[in-house]
């Protein structure tokens, strides 16, 4: 049997050594408290529907705990919680505008580098606002002059790439559409630009690329990112969209056309853009138009161009007077252009014209109508102008029936 001193003495040992690591484990808590505070209010932060702006810039007093904390919860398929997380590095970033000072650019690199790493575990939520961030980060270095450009592009510029590449059509689309933010960004110097200069082709290829996706609203997006892109290889599978099937991709190409490419436009494009003068979306009616006018064609010409291909016969027959009117066009052009017309109306109005014109062609087309038309009252008119082309009765077919 242990005397009693022994046992006294033992017990007095544990005590101590249970006070110890409760001491131990206290300082460890203490120590760990910030942390375990961030994990804590990171989590209120992000699940809550409005966030408290005093929670936020709690957080944001600690954003060297923070920042990557939240930056996880990108991995979440809740849409809610990657917006707030995606919102409050994107606040941080704006408090760190400056890319030569070493404090803010220490963080706007560490968060693009985190954002590039990451990337592949996020959701389709979470990799849209990573999105939204290295764009916004790359804004801030290439938009102006800074040191680091070409770590903002292997890390955030990184993140764009793989974006352009992303399986999700929600991803690519929004990042396609945000490229013509890019084609202004150029760096300061010759080294840095070149270096800009690459990147920017690769984004260009890609977004080329995907102007033959079989979804409309990728194309759609590819179009418009491709506005005022310095870059030229892809304009002819830009310019093939205008016959695209969906009306969106089309008004979204007549637009980046005319922000970037109207001047290289030939007649042929020129020629299918008028067939949507009278379009039933009467957005793509005024893209088409604006467009026209871009690519160097007056208003006047337009208007014109307009009338030959009205629905209404009593519009079109309009364009053999017109036509004499606006100056600077060959109104011969104009006039055999309606020489087909599946209006008997219309090309009575030629018929009329070629009579009193000394133009070969158009004589030739007076003695077709003569010879062969199909409407009788056509014929007859056509007859009547050849055997005395000095007539200018305006109804010398009065009386005569189909």
């Amino acid at each position: 049997m242990m005397p009693k001193g022994s046992r006294t003495q033992g017990l007095l040992y544990l005590v101590c050594a249970g006070l110890l690591v409760l001491t131990v484990a206290g300082c460890v808590v203490y120590s760990l408290r910030d942390q375990i505070l961030v994990h804590y209010n990171a989590w209120r932060y992000v699940n809550a529907p409005n966030p408290d702006e005093e929670l936020g810039e709690w957080l944001a007093q600690r954003q060297i705990l923070s920042l990557p904390i939240l930056a996880s919860y990108l991995r979440q398929e809740d849409s809610g919680i990657c917006r707030n997380a995606g919102a409050f590095i994107s606040e941080v970033i704006d408090r760190h505008p400056d890319p030569t000072d070493p404090e803010h650019v220490h963080l706007a690199l560490l968060i693009a580098s985190r954002l590039h790493e990451m990337y592949p575990t996020y959701s389709h939520f979470g990799r849209e606002q990573a999105v939204g961030v290295a764009y916004q980060l790359l804004g801030k270095h290439l938009a102006t002059w800074s040191p680091n450009v070409p770590t903002a592009l292997e890390t955030a510029g990184g993140v764009i790439l793989l974006a352009l590449q992303d399986k999700v059509d929600g991803v690519r689309e929004q990042t396609l559409r945000k490229l013509t933010d890019v084609w202004s960004w150029r760096g300061n110097d010759e080294v840095v630009r070149s270096v800009v200069e690459g990147w920017k082709r690769t984004c260009y290829e890609h977004a080329v690329t995907q102007l033959r996706s079989s979804n409309p609203e990728i194309r759609a997006a590819a179009a418009a990112g491709l506005a005022r892109a310095p870059f030229h290889e892809g304009d002819l599978a830009l310019i093939e969209l205008i016959d695209d099937p969906d009306c969106t991709v089309k008004r979204t190409v007549f637009e980046s056309l005319t922000a970037s490419l109207a001047d290289s436009l030939g007649p042929t494009t020129k020629m299918k853009l008028v067939e949507y003068l009278h379009h039933e979306d009467a957005t793509l009616c005024e893209a088409a138009n604006v467009l026209l006018q871009a690519s160097g064609v007056r208003k006047s010409v337009v208007e014109l161009a307009k009338l030959v291909k009205h629905p209404l016969p009593s519009e079109r027959s309009r364009v053999v007077t017109m036509a004499f009117e606006v100056e600077g066009i060959d109104p011969i052009r104009w006039v055999l252009a309606l020489r087909d017309d599946p209006s008997p109306e219309v090309r009575m109005e030629v018929a009329r014209v070629a009579a009193t014109s000394d133009d070969e062609e158009l004589k030739s087309v007076l003695k077709d109508y003569a010879s062969a038309d199909d409407e009788r009252a056509v014929r007859e008119l056509a007859k009547y102008l050849l055997k005395d082309h000095l007539s200018l009765d305006p109804n010398p077919t009065k009386g005569i029936e189909k």
